[in-house]
């Protein structure tokens, strides 16, 4: 796609495998004069009431105002009308149009109970049937062969975790409702991000994410605060614990995932003053109860 040269710094933000929705003028395609054929709108036709084409592409090289991409169904010569972003956020389709399915995230500092509350849960008779639980997603972009060094890393981690979570409410359907409760939510990369040194900014513009994204996917999260502040006696690393940051790190990261979610309008941080794990985990049971009363 050739555009004007004044577009050229806009095509220079751009970045090569990104996707992009071209719209564009059918410039060849006849005006119908009979009435509009009955599959209209169930058919890619080119001949529309409006000549409006859209498509799909796939960013392969940039070059001043020139963008080369992958899949334009278009004749050379269409002109181009306008370029989106494609955002799979708000691109791809609602996940039930017909029912919400609430998605509740556990967040909190390495050591903080989230694994141990999603078990005692399973375990409980009274709650099991309630709820599907979608384990943490580093899990397996262990096995994507990117380093957690690199900034790729936390990107693939955010939109694997988003795709988990929506495949999970495709799963279920419109009939299910059971909650899903899921092991770290979207925006936990962001802390693990700023831990590196890197800027908040970026996060949000290597996503392809804002804020407000992440937080409209879950009707709340509840932030379990790691045991190493507060009740550092209870605090285990490797080898006896799958978690290789030290207290102070891990009471870090904690902060930093306050400071990422605490702005949901459904945020609950519970710490460990004057609470041991039973107190800890019937208080989150309280929230649960308030949030199933609520649907």
């Amino acid at each position: 796609m050739v555009l004007e040269a004044c577009f050229a710094p806009a095509v220079a933000a751009l970045e090569v495998g990104q996707h992009l929705i071209v719209v564009y003028h059918l410039h060849r395609v006849p005006p119908r004069r009979d009435e509009p054929m009955r599959e209209l709108f169930i058919r890619r036709v080119a001949c529309r009431p409006n000549p409006i084409g859209v498509t799909l592409t796939r960013v392969v090289a940039l070059s001043g105002s020139s963008i080369t991409v992958v899949g334009l169904d278009a004749l050379n010569g269409s002109p181009i009308l306008d370029i989106k972003p494609y955002k799979a956020i708000w691109d791809e389709p609602p996940v039930e149009p017909f029912k919400r399915t609430s998605v509740i995230a556990l967040t909190g500092g390495p050591g903080g109970g989230k694994s141990t509350l999603i078990e005692d849960l399973r375990q409980d008779a009274r709650w099991a049937g309630r709820f599907v639980a979608l384990p943490e997603a580093v899990q397996y972009a262990r096995f994507v062969n990117i380093s957690p060094q690199d900034k790729l890393f936390q990107r693939a981690l955010v939109h694997l975790h988003m795709g988990l979570e929506d495949g999970l409410k495709r799963a279920l359907g419109p009939a299910d409702s059971r909650f899903i409760v899921c092991h770290r939510g979207s925006l936990d990369a962001l802390a693990f991000w700023l831990e590196r040194g890197w800027p908040e900014e970026e996060f949000f513009a290597f996503t392809g994410t804002t804020r407000k994204d992440h937080y409209r996917r879950y009707a709340a999260v509840i932030h379990l605060v790691t045991s190493a502040d507060g009740v550092p006696q209870a605090y285990t690393r490797w080898p006896h614990a799958h978690r290789p940051e030290e207290p102070e790190e891990a009471i870090w990261l904690d902060n930093w995932l306050h400071e990422a979610w605490r702005g949901h309008p459904h945020y609950y941080r519970i710490g460990n003053q004057g609470l041991d794990w039973p107190a800890k985990a019937r208080r989150v049971r309280e929230i649960l109860e308030d949030l199933f009363r609520e649907v």
